[in-house]
């Protein structure tokens, strides 16, 4: 009797902090593992998971509302079928879409009032098991370039003049900048196999931007992948080149009536990024450098 109170207990903490997670997201929420405890989470506005779909076959990447939580196990408990098999009798209710599967993992898909869920069970060991899904949607639009919304800077920090064309992502605070009449952006990229060195002289802006809570905590639902996807996009819909990009960095160029203005995006964690803009005239532009 008393262990039973205590699960009903688990299970009631579980579904308070399950309700706090999805808030009204209208996710399905699976019955967790008899015994398991609701452990760390992480949600994200928009973020990219792979599914892999075969054994040694393509993995389909969907991109959307993300969530990902880790569950503890009871290991003192004793159960009749493993977390697995119990995950997957929950797919089955939801008529899911099973793909690859082996001893650990398990990727599925699902539809549910209409809306693609995608995922991915994982058996990490004996005491955890983790669940990544996507509900599948287009990004959130969250940057225009050329745009009169001003830059907010955080309270200590003096505001400085607005660079042409370039701006940071709508919601995101500068907390740290700095502006010279002249300096130079050393970027090293890579192009078709070949390595290159760029030297932008100009105007040039320093400034690292964070998304906020309201509390002043950093806001970490914003995705290293949708800031950068924001730019990607931005970038595309203004006639620039975007010259590299790999992992946390992205290089650009937009061209200017005079000039060109480059910028280098580094996305240092989920909610934080740094932006270096150079605007170069055109008489002072110089060709990349082939580094042999």
């Amino acid at each position: 009797m008393k262990r039973n109170k205590i699960i009903v207990l688990i299970f009631a903490m579980f579904v308070i902090c399950s309700s706090a997670l999805f808030g009204q997201k209208s996710i399905p929420i699976f019955k967790p593992y008899p015994g398991s405890v609701h452990g760390f989470s992480a949600y994200f506005s928009f973020n990219l998971l792979e599914i892999k779909a075969v054994e040694g076959g393509q993995f389909k990447k969907a991109a959307g509302e993300y969530w990902d939580q880790n569950f503890l196990l009871d290991t003192v408990g004793s159960y009749d079928i493993t977390v697995q098999e119990y995950f997957r009798n929950s797919l089955k209710e939801l008529n899911a879409q099973l793909y690859f599967e082996d001893e650990r993992n398990i990727y599925f898909s699902f539809i549910e009032n209409n809306k693609y869920y995608w995922g991915r069970f994982l058996s990490k060991d004996h005491k955890s098991y983790r669940i990544h899904m996507v509900l599948e949607k287009p990004i959130l639009k969250r940057l225009e370039f050329n745009s009169s919304e001003p830059i907010i800077y955080d309270d200590y920090l003096a505001k400085m003049p607005v660079p042409p064309i370039i701006r940071p992502i709508s919601g995101s605070i500068a907390v740290t900048g700095k502006f010279s009449k002249f300096n130079i952006l050393n970027m090293k990229y890579s192009s078709m196999g070949k390595r290159y060195e760029k030297s932008a002289g100009g105007a040039f802006w320093n400034y690292k931007f964070e998304f906020k809570k309201k509390g002043g905590k950093r806001d970490t639902s914003i995705s290293i992948f949708e800031i950068k996807e924001n730019f990607i996009q931005e970038v595309n819909a203004n006639n620039g080149t975007i010259v590299h990009n790999l992992g946390y960095l992205l290089i650009f160029t937009i061209p200017g009536d005079d000039y060109d203005m480059w910028c280098r995006l580094s996305i240092l964690q989920h909610g934080l990024y740094i932006l270096n803009i150079v605007k170069e005239m055109k008489e002072d532009i110089s060709p990349p450098v082939e580094i042999r």
